[in-house]
């Protein structure tokens, strides 16, 4: 069975089925092995609770029959005394029929010596009892006489109440079964009390001897506790070594635990208070309400378990037989059923992987390896079909992806040669576009230039006008002075007349108007200068007024080509505006047929991409084309089919064209628009990887 270095899938399924089957048993055997760990553990807890109980029950059976036995013995004691009693309050003394009963130890003695207990007759005292003849002794081993009973005594509450009391009592320090019986005057009014008593010593050893032969396995036992009324002052009842001492001083851990312990009586975890060595104990408590005892069983875990443990063992060594003969008998299986057809199988197919086709494959099976048999038979089939199909088209993919190839390569050649005039067009239309926006900017500027004249001569001749009329207000001016001066002149004439006449009347008076004819000769002589002077203020007035005509004629004269030069300025201004708009129209005509000259050499610049990825791809067609040729010619067919081409080698393609240079672009060149933007040419497909060898070839195939 060939595998190669691959492990086989038998024995890799064997392994998983092995380690699936032991997980399941392992799983299976645990949860057994645990509920019956818990039921050996719950076998044992109720044999240690039933063992304890039943020292419970002989306590509470030597309890009872001490009562009975308490009980039927006072009626002997009863019977040494008179039907009733008289007590004398003031002098404490109580009797019956007879004399008195204070300090006459005749009836209690008498008991003490036929029965083995004790006895004592109390008087009542206020509301205690004192107790008057007794055979009960105190530690000192004296008579109890003079003592009370006290109010704490646990018969306090029935005899006070009239009633008889049978139980336990701890009297100086000694248990003893206890009987109480009120006595009564014959009013029926308490006077005293009657007792009996037997000592428990013999009782407390009979229940000592067997709570210490009880013993669990080897290391475990029973141990009591006196509680009575609180915890904290239980004492050990019976022990091997703490017998009589306080459980708080002992182990005061231990009593914080009875002190939380639950109504199944168990601790999980106790101490060693055996002294056992063992570190594993629990315990199990019961508890008599009648004596006042608990029942502590002390038990080692480990050693109530090694039974159980020793029973499992085989238990696992079974199963682990039956794992490894189910191991074994599964790989057995699969190797017949699954790994020697898969080894057969994988020699057909690695047949065909390695190129042989001519060797068929057949199975009977009627199985999932006999169906994949069959299917990989019909593969092989269609497989050398398919192989003399290709071998027929490859020549022809060849010879038509070398022709797709030339053809490519000549386009890519003319795309490029157009995509360069383009180029060179596009450089031809930035220059154009700078020379015009040129032009136009220097159109706008002698617009603003003819502007500005225009509004220079509008107030030039706004200052000319203003000027005309100031000169025709100096003509006016000028007229009104010399009409001034031709009144100045008629007074100076109209002067000399009178000045003339004042002398010829001077010289008409002789001597006496020789003065007057001195005033009126310089008056004369004043009139003739003034007429001289009116004559040339009126001349130079007259001269003035004709250079102001003069120079009024010139100013309107001015002031009308002023006009003429205002009309011709805004015409030339409207003319240049027209020029500068239509500079402007230009401008953004060109601008547009350049955008459009870039658009065209752009997408151009695609299309020569595009051809150069399709002549590459032509060529990689035509390389696998002939990797094709070679891949199948590894195959090898059975009799009758065709033949694999010989591999045919491909014509080297002519080397694609160089692109023209780009003209350096004006200075001026605008940017692209922004809906358009210039796409680098992708560089040509990739190379395809050289033929590789069988399979590899039957890969790419």
């Amino acid at each position: 069975m060939a595998t190669g270095n691959a492990q086989s899938i038998a024995r890799r399924v064997s392994l998983i089925g092995v380690l699936s089957l032991s997980l399941a048993l392992l799983f299976i055997s645990g949860a057994v092995s645990v509920l019956l760990t818990r039921v050996a553990h719950e076998r044992v807890l109720s044999w240690v609770g039933d063992k304890t109980q039943a020292l419970v029950d002989a306590m509470n059976a030597m309890d009872d029959t001490s009562r009975t036995l308490v009980q039927r013995s006072f009626g002997s004691f009863r019977q040494e005394f008179g039907p009733s009693f008289t007590l004398d309050e003031t002098s404490g003394e109580l009797r019956d029929w007879g004399p008195k009963l204070n300090d006459n130890f005749t009836q209690v003695d008498k008991f003490a010596g036929t029965t083995g207990g004790v006895a004592t007759v109390f008087a009542a005292k206020g509301d205690d009892f004192l107790r008057i003849t007794t055979s009960l002794k105190n530690d000192k081993g004296e008579r109890a006489m003079g003592t009370l009973l006290g109010k704490q005594h646990p018969a306090y509450a029935s005899v006070s109440a009239g009633q008889s009391y049978a139980g336990r009592a701890v009297l100086f320090g000694r248990a003893y079964m206890t009987y109480y019986e009120p006595i009564k005057n014959d009013a029926g009014k308490l006077v005293g009390l009657l007792f009996i008593g037997f000592d428990l010593d013999a009782f407390e050893g009979a229940i000592g001897k067997m709570a210490a032969e009880s013993k669990f396995f080897d290391s475990g036992g029973i141990y009591l506790l006196n509680v009575g009324k609180d915890l904290s002052q239980a004492r050990f009842a019976a022990h091997p070594s703490a017998k009589g001492k306080l459980l708080s001083e002992v182990s005061p851990e231990f009593a914080k635990q009875l002190a939380e312990l639950g109504e199944d009586g168990y601790l999980g975890s106790a101490p060693d208070l055996l002294g056992n060595g063992r570190g594993d104990n629990f315990a199990v408590v019961r508890k008599n309400p009648k004596t006042g005892h608990w029942v502590v069983a002390q038990v080692s875990r480990g050693e109530a378990m090694a039974s159980h443990w020793a029973t499992l063992v085989p238990f696992w060594l079974l199963l682990g037989g039956a794992t490894v003969a189910l191991g074994f008998g599964l790989a057995w299986l699969l190797r017949n059923w699954v790994a020697k057809p898969l080894a057969t199988l994988s020699d057909g197919v690695r047949a065909i992987a390695q190129g042989d086709l001519s060797t068929a494959m057949h199975s009977s099976r009627n199985d999932e390896i006999g169906a994949l048999t069959r299917d990989a038979e019909a593969m092989r089939t269609r497989l050398a079909d398919m192989i003399g199909t290709v071998r027929h088209s490859v020549d022809s993919i060849g010879t038509a992806s070398t022709e797709i190839a030339t053809g490519n390569q000549d386009l890519s050649q003319r795309t490029e040669q157009t995509a360069s005039n383009l180029q060179i067009a596009a450089s031809s239309m930035e220059q154009l576009t700078s020379t015009v926006k040129q032009t136009a900017d220097s159109a706008r500027t002698a617009n603003q230039l003819v502007s500005s004249a225009s509004s220079a001569a509008a107030k030039g001749g706004t200052v000319v006008g203003q000027v005309v009329a100031t000169m025709d207000e100096i003509n006016t001016s000028s007229k009104k002075i010399n009409d001034i001066i031709g009144v100045i002149d008629g007074i100076a004439f109209q002067t000399n007349i009178l000045a003339l006449n004042a002398a010829v009347e001077a010289a008409r008076a002789g001597e006496q108007g020789r003065g007057f004819a001195v005033v009126a000769s310089e008056v004369r002589s004043l009139a003739q200068r003034s007429a001289e002077a009116a004559k040339e203020i009126k001349t130079l007035i007259g001269a003035s007024v004709d250079k102001v005509e003069t120079g009024s004629r010139l100013v309107q004269e001015a002031g009308s080509s002023m006009d003429e030069i205002v009309s011709s300025v805004q015409r030339v201004s409207d003319i240049i505006g027209e020029i500068t708009a239509a500079a402007a129209e230009q401008s953004d005509g060109i601008g547009q047929v350049n955008q459009s000259v870039l658009q065209l050499d752009q997408m151009t610049q695609q299309n020569a991409a595009l051809v150069e990825e399709s002549a590459a791809a032509a060529e990689s067609l035509r390389d696998q084309a002939q990797r094709l040729v070679e891949a199948v010619a590894v195959f090898r067919l059975a009799a009758g089919q065709n033949a694999a081409p010989a591999p045919r080698a491909a014509a080297p393609l002519a080397k694609a064209p160089t692109p023209a240079s780009k003209p350096a672009p004006a200075a001026a060149r605008p940017p692209a628009a922004k809906n358009s933007p210039p796409v680098a040419r992708k560089a040509p497909a990739a190379a395809p990887p050289p033929p590789a060898q069988d399979d590899g070839a039957w890969e790419t195939f």
